[in-house]
């Protein structure tokens, strides 16, 4: 990959505010048991998809691939809309990837802005010490295993919770507790 100057990167930057604030979408949802994060572009042009993929790249912002999606024939006021052809890509949803996309990139529009930093604040988990004490105290003895009689049981645990508990990542912290 090419290394770019800072005069480089900042134009990179402005020009990648520019699109996704024009052509771009922030969508942020939570639901009772789940968040839905998604930070999408859409155009009719793949070549403009393409690079700003790769300028995204460049920066360390991690995307999907481009998907095609085709909007069939429509009539809106009277007028009938031809088909049309678009291509779309999201960023990866993880919480490094939208703080580093915050912080390079951002929005200009209030509302975009808002709903990424929604996104951001929805992995933090405030209550996840009292969880994990919980878990201390009254998973070990009910020796529940299985992840449909948890969520019966405990439903006020979010599922990610739960899922962290399950199939733990590094299970040195699990077992020194």
């Amino acid at each position: 990959m090419k290394s770019f100057s800072t005069q480089q990167k900042k134009l990179n930057t402005v020009f990648l505010r520019g699109v996704f604030d024009s052509e771009g979408s922030a969508y942020f949802k939570k639901d009772y048991e789940r968040s839905d994060r998604k930070i999408e572009l859409c155009n009719t042009d793949l070549d403009l998809m393409f690079f700003c993929k790769n300028l995204l790249l460049e920066l360390g912002i991690h995307s999907r691939k481009i998907d095609k999606r085709i909007r069939k024939e429509r009539i809106l006021k009277g007028r009938k809309l031809p088909l049309t052809i678009f291509y779309r890509f999201t960023l990866k949803e993880n919480k490094d990837n939208l703080k580093l996309f915050r912080d390079l990139i951002g929005f200009s529009i209030e509302r975009k802005q808002k709903n990424l930093e929604k996104m951001i604040d929805s992995y933090i988990y405030p209550n996840r010490n009292k969880w994990l004490k919980f878990k201390g105290k009254v998973l070990h003895r009910s020796k529940i295993k299985r992840y449909s009689e948890l969520r019966q049981k405990f439903y006020f645990i979010p599922k990610s919770v739960i899922d962290h508990w399950i199939y733990p990542r590094n299970y040195k912290q699990v077992f020194e507790k």
